[in-house]
């Protein structure tokens, strides 16, 4: 009897490190390399400009392709649109929060909601922030995209970046941020905007948008 026990409890400890060995070393092909050179600059009324990335924040962030540009319409609306994406076999850089970036570039967060963004059939669930620097009031939506779907919570992104890989799935992940005045007649045009232009971020990453349930 102690022989077969100590047969099935060295079964299962070659069982796990077999399993950990695998996980740790196994790459899944990323889904296809991305280029966002071609990201429309011109949509509806709305041109863009696009903005410098410096290189530090290049250097923390090294991302596999990343996107920024301010849209401006002839009424003199505004929207920042930034969007980053890393491959699973990334292991130098990674995605950071708004939560810990803004209060770190000097930017306080006066306020959280959930946000809702539809696309298509499907919804993104998204945040919103509220945050202030000197007199300047904006808000701040953004969300995280991974091959199990859409958050903007840091530890569901951690779980699912983990259950992708002990799924052997690509681990590629993707950030969307849009960036608005927090006045009303900004806000509106922020609504319409958000929601033309994250179809067309989702045309160039390799991830599905949301559907419908």
């Amino acid at each position: 009897m102690a022989k077969k026990t100590f047969l099935i409890f060295l079964g299962l400890v070659i069982a796990t490190f077999a399993f950990c060995a695998v996980v740790k070393y196994y790459r899944p092909d990323p889904a296809h390399g991305v280029e966002l050179s071609q990201f429309p600059l011109r949509h509806g009324e709305w041109v863009a400009e696009q903005l410098p990335i410096a290189a530090g924040v290049v250097d923390i962030l090294r991302p596999d392709a990343i996107f920024n540009a301010i849209y401006s319409n002839p009424q003199g609306d505004q929207v920042d649109l930034f969007f980053s994406y890393f491959a699973g076999e990334n292991t130098q850089g990674g995605v950071h929060s708004p939560r810990n970036c803004m209060p770190g570039s000097g930017w306080v967060i006066l306020k959280t909601e959930p946000r809702s963004i539809p696309i298509g059939n499907g919804v993104i669930p998204a945040s919103r922030l509220y945050v202030k620097y000197g007199q300047a009031l904006r808000v701040v939506d953004y969300w995280y995209i991974t091959s199990h779907g859409e958050t903007a919570n840091d530890y569901t992104l951690k779980f699912y970046t983990m259950v992708s890989a002990l799924q052997f799935k690509p681990t590629d992940v993707a950030f969307v941020r849009f960036v608005s005045p927090a006045d009303s007649t900004s806000l509106a045009q922020l609504d319409q905007f958000e929601q033309e232009m994250s179809q067309q971020v989702y045309t160039l990453l390799p991830f599905d948008p949301p559907a419908s349930n």
